[in-house]
């Protein structure tokens, strides 16, 4: 199953999260808007490590929203210039 997320980083700039439940390993995509150029992570999680698990814990206690809610962010992400990351690489 996929489910989606957004987590408040600050003022009106949230991080919006597409959870890979289904998949194995499970795996997160992350829309970034922190920085001056947004960023797409895409993540595995290896839930053998307990700092994995924690951060896979983390983001299912985000604010659940729908699929077009991250599909809209992803598309205002990649509309220009972004940066994309994949298990912490910069591609």
């Amino acid at each position: 199953m996929t489910l989606y997320y957004k987590l408040h980083q600050r003022g009106h700039l949230w991080h919006y999260i597409k959870l890979l439940d289904d998949r194995n390993p499970k795996a997160v995509e992350v829309v970034n808007f922190l920085n001056p150029t947004p960023q797409v992570y895409f993540s595995e999680f290896d839930l053998a490590d307990p700092g994995s698990i924690v951060e896979y814990q983390a983001m299912k206690s985000a604010t659940r929203i729908e699929a077009w809610e991250y599909e809209q962010a992803y598309e205002l992400a990649t509309r220009e210039a972004f940066e994309v990351y994949i298990n912490g690489k910069k591609q």
